[in-house]
């Protein structure tokens, strides 16, 4: 948590596209996540795109 009380905010998907400032939503504070990011995308399980076959229709 932020020293202000509220928390940090990033995302997954921030970290997965290189983004590794966090920001505080409240307060000027921010901060540098520090992570391997070999270590961090090495259980990543990318889903295959779903073929018209597999499209429900809603």
């Amino acid at each position: 948590p932020c020293p202000c009380g509220d928390r940090f905010l990033i995302t997954r998907e921030d970290l997965e596209n290189g983004e590794d400032v966090a920001t505080c939503p409240s307060c000027s504070l921010i901060l540098r996540v520090i992570y391997d990011k070999e270590q961090f995308m090495r259980d990543e399980v990318i889903a295959e795109p779903l073929t018209n076959k597999e499209l429900v229709k809603c």
